[in-house]
C-alpha cells in the first residue's frame, strides 16, 4: 500500500511474541489491514 503508516504498537512498545491476538472483521477494513499486518511481520494465521 502506496503511503501506508504503521500503527504505534508496531514500533514494538507492545510484544506479542508467544501470545495469542484475535483479529475480528479480519475480512474489511481495519480488521484486515491488522491481520495483513501480523501475517507480514511473521506471526499465525
Amino acid at each position: 500500500m502506496k503511503g501506508r503508516v504503521l500503527p504505534p504498537f508496531f514500533g514494538g512498545s507492545i510484544m506479542l511474541s508467544g501470545k495469542v491476538a484475535v483479529v475480528t472483521g479480519g475480512g474489511q477494513g481495519i480488521g484486515a489491514a491488522i491481520a495483513q499486518l501480523f501475517a507480514e511481520n511473521g506471526k499465525r494465521k
